[in-house]
């Protein structure tokens, strides 16, 4: 398709407790509202797809529903693997999943336990970016 996309209206899709959401942006590289003040945040451009955010949407929806989200094992960078790979056939950098592989870490003496999502557990990221890619 050759649909042109204007550049005033970039969409922004993000996963959290809510599920899929999404919203307009203000600027096109402008870091997402929940990572504004975290150090080292970057947004870049990672490469042109076809396919729209309605399709993105309709997609993911059901493998991130409301309710779901889980601080570790499942997360807006489960999410963003998920979405890269059903735009672009490319996966999120290790360098941004790998505390999900560290789950090890949160009981570490001294750490206060964490209380899993009981929603997140069946979730296999694996799985996903298999079908959805």
């Amino acid at each position: 398709s050759n649909e042109k996309i204007d550049p005033l209206e970039i969409l922004r899709y993000w996963f959290s407790d809510a599920g899929v959401c999404w919203s307009f942006a203000a600027k096109r590289f402008q870091p997402p509202q929940s990572h504004r003040n975290k150090p080292g945040t970057k947004v870049f451009q990672v490469g042109l797809t076809s396919r729209t955010g309605e399709m993105l949407q309709k997609c993911l929806s059901p493998f991130f529903e409301p309710n779901s989200y889980d601080h570790v094992l499942k997360n807006c960078n489960s999410f963003t693997d998920c979405a890269l790979a059903f735009l672009l056939s490319k996966r999120l950098p290790l360098k941004y999943s790998s505390a999900q592989e560290n789950v090890s870490l949160l009981s570490c003496p001294g750490w206060q336990v964490r209380k899993v999502n009981e929603a997140a557990l069946k979730f296999n990221l694996e799985a996903v970016v298999m079908k959805v890619d």
